[in-house]
């Protein structure tokens, strides 16, 4: 069987924050971050269970979005472009959706359908939540210009900011889930960077009935044992307190021959999730600990859109 690899491109004007986006989104720490004008395209290779994702950074100086446009090779082979918007400088929205028209023009001459994200950058938490920031204004007219340059094509739109790192995943989520359109494939993906980054020995995901909706488990014996008696009483404990009104534990660390992760999240719909992780080296317990947070979150986008594809077939 060949292997299946997918391109997948970023772009935008110059400091629209494409560089920042992506390296935020890997977690490259600050004091490693080289934040400034992307001169030519750079690119990152990631491998996911076989596939493999080449990711493109491409300049957003005139010479470089020329460049972009005049060359087939940059989208006729892409299968998915994030588009990022600079929110707050608006100086830069007449150009921006100049380009992204253009861009437009050339996939469709070409007969190139590449999924497209759009993303509405730099939406700040703090600007957000002064419901009189001029962010909103400047929201309301990019979404005007793009939704009216982009009539007849199916573009997602999300607002994002590095200093949200749940807009980050959820955007790139809803951009994976686009060319990966098998659920198990999604979740496992998931599932397997984050034993890759922790070496846990077995993990799982139930519903609020007790389902097991996937799970995954290395080669340790009794791990799927102590995952579903553990996971599933604490499923159903949560469940029972929720019915009693008197709230349920959102973690819990349970220590025993080795250690057992709980955690769970509600979706938008109110349905209840829960996580159980086990490990059977303790040592492992800051390396999970410190990545729970980010897991959690991914996990919970990806149900989100999930539900969503599965509920659009």
């Amino acid at each position: 069987m060949s292997e299946k690899k997918f391109n997948i491109s970023f772009l935008g004007l110059y400091n629209a924050g494409k560089s920042s986006f992506l390296r935020s989104l890997n977690n490259t720490p600050k004091n490693q971050q080289i934040v400034g004008k992307t001169r030519g395209p750079n690119k990152m290779e990631i491998e996911i269970l076989g596939f493999k994702l080449y990711l493109f950074d491409f300049g957003g100086f005139k010479e470089h979005r020329n460049n972009f446009l005049e060359k087939k090779g940059n989208y006729i082979n892409t299968d998915l472009i994030f588009y990022i918007v600079d929110t707050q400088d608006n100086h830069t929205f007449g150009d921006s959706v100049e380009f992204f028209g253009k861009m437009l023009q050339e996939l469709e001459k070409n007969e190139a359908k590449p999924k497209i994200v759009v993303c509405l950058h730099k939406c700040d938490p703090e600007l957000l939540s002064d419901k009189f920031s001029f962010i909103y204004e400047n929201l309301k007219f990019l979404n005007s210009l793009f939704r009216n340059r982009s009539k007849g094509w199916e573009i997602t739109y999300l607002q994002t900011s590095i200093y949200n790192y749940s807009s980050l995943v959820r955007a790139y989520i809803k951009g994976l889930i686009k060319i990966f359109v098998d659920p198990p494939i999604i979740m496992n993906t998931i599932f397997k960077e984050f034993m890759d980054k922790t070496d846990f020995d077995g993990i799982c995901l139930f519903d609020q009935d007790g389902l097991i909706l996937f799970e995954l488990y290395n080669q340790t014996p009794y791990a799927r044992k102590i995952i579903e008696v553990i996971g599933l009483n604490m499923a159903q404990m949560s469940e029972k307190l929720i019915s009693y009104n008197v709230g349920f534990p959102n973690s819990i660390q349970v220590d025993m021959k080795g250690q057992t992760f709980f955690r769970n999240f509600e979706l938008e719909n109110g349905n209840r999730y829960y996580l159980t992780i086990y490990s059977r080296d303790i040592e492992n317990f800051e390396k999970i600990n410190n990545s729970l947070p980010y897991f959690t979150d991914t996990i919970s986008n990806a149900m989100e859109d999930i539900l969503i594809m599965i509920s659009d077939r």
